[in-house]
Formats: structure tokens, sequence, C-alpha cells
């Protein structure tokens, strides 16, 4: 199943290519309480005047409903699912029973 967190399993292309088609208050909700390394991915992959623009909408959020966080994350998904219906992007899929570590 694919989340926001696997944004980290992407390559720079890919990611740019993701990060064009959400807009910057949607990423800001959804960067709300990520883990680093997926914030640090994501900042490396934009633009100069659109991280102005997300630290912008980062300092203005204040407290946010975690439903709002989630619908934020599941609107990124959605745009990888479409980028990637439409050839633009490759998902690299793990295996479940590679998945897993004994």
């Amino acid at each position: 199943m694919l989340t926001f967190a696997d944004l980290v399993r992407f390559d720079r292309r890919d990611v740019q290519q993701i990060m064009r088609g959400i807009d910057p208050t949607v990423l800001a909700l959804a960067l709300k309480g990520a883990p680093e390394n997926v914030e640090q991915v994501i900042r490396a992959n934009i633009s100069e005047r659109t991280k102005e623009i997300l630290d912008a909408e980062v300092s203005s959020l204040g407290a946010v409903r975690m439903s709002q966080v989630e619908e934020a994350r599941a609107d990124v998904v959605r745009q990888i699912r479409e980028l990637e219906n439409e050839g633009i992007i490759t998902v690299q899929r793990v295996e479940e029973e590679d998945a897993l570590v004994l």
C-alpha cells in the first residue's frame, strides 16, 4: 500500500514531478508532523520560490485536525497514483514477502 511516507523511496525526478502538482497549502498540511526524512526529500526537490511559499503556509497553519493532515496526505498519494497511471513516474512496489523481517 502506497503512503505519503513512501516519498522517500522515489528518485529525485519523480519527487519533482509529484511536487509540481501539489498546492503548497496542501503540502503544508501534509507535512504537519511528518517524519524529518520525508520533509527533507520534499524540500530538496522543490524550487526556492515554492519553499518560501511553503514556509509561509506552514507558519500560518497553527493547530490543525489530524483529519486535515490525513486528507492532505491522501491528496499527495492520489497525485502519485495519477502520475503512475499516466506513465510519468514508476512506483517501485515492495513484494510482501520481501518486506518481512524475521
